[in-house]
């Protein structure tokens, strides 16, 4: 098996490994764990989110460019890194002790005090974790990134299971934290960090200039998110959202797939990017791009029989969910065709990100525009077919960008109808 073929390998396999252990925890900490201790869990997960949403896009900077650069000068490419890492540390530090702090007088009991600084170091610890993560994938090492990730769930699984029958919503709030820690321990002897702590006021402005830009590319698409929710609570009601929600987590299962296909692909085209050789850049992309898009296409029709198998057996209350989940499994060929594109359109040297901001824009103008129009009609396989449509614009226009950076005339013209066109139609006629 070639290098690249491993590293997809363990990256699905870890994958599959985190998801099964995290769905497992969720039940059996639902079956010991009241709804009130239940909501004060949630409310620490939604504390520990600002480790993704309080993000000024330090990592994303140096993702983006330290391959891109480390062809042509690696001393560039060390400032960009250490600079990039010294202010997501700050960063850390800031908003962990914000969140410590806050337990002074947010507190009305020892249980609120312990679940809001579990909060506070879960923040900094999965922040430490994610610069780690990180240092593996700008060197390469998804092996060794793979292994982590599945030694976290198995820890964090292990120690919740065994103690949340006799400690409750303690066991998480304590055991959760510790196995970060472990794992932050084990990561940090082993790979280190090698780091030169810097901010040099022109580079520290750069990123996080560069940052912010980035970042709202992930306002824009938790926009969506809300958007969708939002217009089916509107037009339908909590259960079509029940429905949608359930088919949303089948859908989110196999795009963790999808992504581990990309990020192992994502450092040598960022390298062919600096080197400005786009006909390895073609070489680098096309063929995991067109193997993850017939994969997809295959598992679509496999997870149809397969979940309305399962729905039809275990989980029963959710019949109703079939038909909408037949329109809705679909999308993952849209997820697959635009993934790689989605990546390589804010990469050094493309600098197409508006063209990801209108995709998102476009998405969430056509989901709104079509469930407005159709007001009314009560029929919510109506609103899954515009899903399904926003979602396949929305991977056109991303497309289109990334394709007209190397590719030109018929070749372009000929790419996007194969990719996005042609199934689109072929799509549109099944499900219509």
């Amino acid at each position: 098996m070639s290098s690249f073929g491993k590293d997809i390998f363990l990256l699905i396999r870890s994958s599959t490994i985190t998801r099964s252990l995290d769905v497992l925890r969720g039940v059996v900490v639902m079956k010991f764990v009241t709804p009130d201790m239940l909501g004060l869990l949630d409310v620490v997960n939604q504390a520990k989110a600002l480790a993704k949403y309080g993000d000024l896009g330090f990592g994303a900077v140096v993702e983006r460019e330290y391959n891109f650069t480390a062809v042509k000068d690696i001393s560039a490419a060390e400032k960009i890194r250490n600079t990039g890492y010294s202010g997501e540390l700050v960063l850390t530090f800031f908003l962990t002790a914000l969140v410590a702090i806050s337990s002074f007088w947010l507190s009305t009991s020892m249980l609120i005090t312990v679940a809001i600084l579990s909060a506070a170091l879960g923040l900094g610890l999965t922040k430490f974790v994610k610069l780690l993560n990180l240092q593996l994938r700008i060197k390469k090492n998804f092996a060794d990134f793979a292994r982590y990730q599945s030694m976290l769930a198995i820890f964090t699984t292990v120690m919740v299971i065994a103690t949340v029958p006799f400690m409750g919503a303690l066991s998480p709030l304590i055991f959760q934290p510790i196995a970060l820690l472990i794992v932050a321990l084990m990561m940090f002897r082993k790979i280190g960090m090698d780091l030169q702590f810097q901010l040099p006021g022109h580079e520290l402005k750069r990123q996080l200039r560069v940052g912010l830009k980035l970042g709202l590319i992930t306002v824009l698409f938790g926009a969506g998110i809300y958007t969708e929710r939002l217009l089916i609570l509107h037009y339908y009601s909590a259960t079509e959202l029940g429905f949608f929600a359930f088919s949303a987590f089948f859908l989110n299962f196999f795009q963790t797939f999808i992504y581990d296909v990309v990020r192992p692909v994502m450092p040598d085209v960022r390298e062919a990017l600096g080197r400005g050789d786009t006909d390895q850049l073609a070489k680098d992309l096309m063929k995991p791009m067109l193997l993850t898009i017939a994969v997809t296409a295959l598992a679509i029709f496999a997870l149809k029989i397969f979940v309305e198998f399962a729905i039809l057996h275990f989980f029963t209350k959710y019949t109703g969910a079939i038909p909408s989940f037949h329109l809705l499994i679909y999308n993952l060929y849209f997820i697959a065709s635009s993934a790689f594109m989605g990546f390589i359109l804010y990469s050094p040297k493309v600098e197409r990100t508006r063209w990801v901001y209108y995709s998102h824009i476009v998405y969430i103008v056509v989901l709104a525009g079509v469930a407005f129009l159709t007001r009314g009609s009560h029929q919510f396989h109506i609103f899954c077919t515009a899903f399904i449509i926003a979602n396949s614009l929305r991977a056109l226009t991303q497309n289109f960008a990334g394709f007209s950076y190397f590719l030109r005339g018929y070749k372009l013209a000929l790419s996007l109808f194969l990719i996005n066109i042609l199934p689109a139609l072929v799509i549109f006629y099944l499900i219509l």
